[in-house]
């Protein structure tokens, strides 16, 4: 009987604890948002100064908004000579596989790198934009890395991107004050392409594409000419709109969290008109400090000349290591199976795609990977595979794969 208090007692100190744990408020303040959080921000887009904000520090999913840094990414390629707008680049069975909104291009085939700009900036078409990024730095993964320091370096202390394109991933993450800083840095600082973003259709295999943000473009009486729309379903619509108010000066409004396309647009236009009104707050943004450029991945060093002015934020970083499933210790198993991520021209680009995956889908660094050369028809192509797992390894695996949209199946080796 004192036996069974004990164990009681012990029960109700564990529960106890549990949840004074779970109510803390340093513990709640680092969930993440059940639902899309509404945030606003229009700022000068000359000094940086804030003339209107609502929940502008809270975090959020960038959507598609992270194609405006893609596509800076490509911009500066092309100031290096990297990259020509005529240049053909291949498409991957991963960039094929992305899903909607997309171009539907096809593995093996190619795309030119001006119909990539303009699908991003119109259809907001996921396809183009990891064609460009495994173009630049060889995997998207890799490509998304070096977004993330090009933001850092513009001041963007909050933002982590994970994709080219703005589909959900684990860890990618933003606020309304970086995504202005963003529009500030693509309005004032890459001028020469600027006005691509204000590009009403786009017509790609007999398909003509009508911008996303047709709305605010319509709006010729405030005089908006960018830049771009986002949606996944945790941050609800998104958008970051630039206009030339009635005094000449430019201003960026970045809305988040719209229940619809429809509201999203017109609450942007009724904070341009509420402006006219309304003095702004006397905040000005502090000045990003002098940095080194952030050493690139494998892609040339950046433009020295992209410095800019930083929207001050006090802000804890990102907490990214969330995992999306528990898994077993990868080192302890092993087996027959392996996992095949396809067929690729060179060995380089073969072992990169193995190496990305095993990071991706959380076997651990100790599985070997392979990558055979093989016949297929008239030519030699390299099998990428992550070999020795057991049936449970490969069948978690390639669910967390399917998670990124990559593509895999299972071949049983002999014993």
């Amino acid at each position: 009987m004192q036996r069974i208090h004990t164990q009681m007692f012990r029960i109700g100190i564990i529960i106890s604890l549990s949840l004074s744990i779970l109510t803390n408020p340093i513990y709640c303040k680092n969930q993440k948002p059940s639902k899309p959080v509404y945030a606003a921000l229009a700022v000068d887009a000359e000094t940086g100064q804030i003339l209107y904000q609502q929940n502008a520090d809270m975090i959020t999913p960038p959507a598609s908004l992270t194609k405006i840094m893609t596509l800076l990414m490509v911009f500066d390629a092309l100031e290096q000579g990297k990259l020509r707008l005529t240049d053909m680049l291949p498409i991957s069975r991963h960039a094929a596989a992305q899903l909607p909104c997309k171009l539907g291009l096809r593995a093996g085939s190619y795309i030119s790198v001006k119909d990539i700009i303009l699908a991003c900036v119109t259809k907001s078409a996921n396809d183009a934009a990891v064609v460009i990024a495994e173009f630049l730095a060889g995997s998207e993964p890799a490509f998304a890395d070096y977004m993330t320091q090009r933001a850092r370096h513009f001041g963007m202390k909050n933002t982590t991107f994970k994709t080219a394109s703005g589909m959900p991933a684990i860890g990618q993450l933003t606020t309304a004050k970086d995504m202005a800083l963003l529009g500030i840095v693509t309005n004032k600082h890459y001028k020469k392409y600027f006005h691509l973003f204000s590009t009403r259709e786009f017509c790609y295999n007999n398909a003509c594409h009508i911008n996303h943000n047709y709305r605010l473009l319509a709006q010729k009486h405030l005089k908006f000419d960018g830049i771009k729309t986002g949606f996944v379903n945790a941050s609800g619509f998104n958008v970051i709109g630039t206009y030339t108010n009635e005094v000449g000066k430019r201003v960026v409004v970045v809305v988040m969290g719209g229940p619809t396309p429809a509201w999203r647009d017109k609450r942007v236009v009724e904070i341009a008109q509420r402006l006219k009104t309304v003095r702004p707050q006397n905040y000005v943004a502090e000045k990003t400090p002098t940095n080194p450029e952030p050493k690139p991945m494998l892609v040339a060093q950046t433009s020295p000349s992209a410095d800019t002015s930083s929207v001050a934020l006090n802000q804890n970083p990102d907490d990214d290591s969330a995992p999306i499933q528990e898994y077993a210790p990868a080192s302890a198993e092993s087996g027959n199976y392996s996992l095949l991520l396809g067929y690729y021209g060179s060995q380089l680009r073969a072992e990169t795609v193995a190496k990305q995956a095993l990071i991706q889908s959380k076997l651990g660094v100790n599985k070997p990977i392979s990558t055979k050369r093989i016949r297929v028809g008239s030519r030699y192509l390299y099998q990428a595979s992550i070999d020795k797992l057991s049936k449970k390894q490969v069948d978690q695996a390639s669910a967390v794969l399917k998670y990124f949209n990559i593509d895999s199946s299972t071949i049983e080796q002999p014993s």
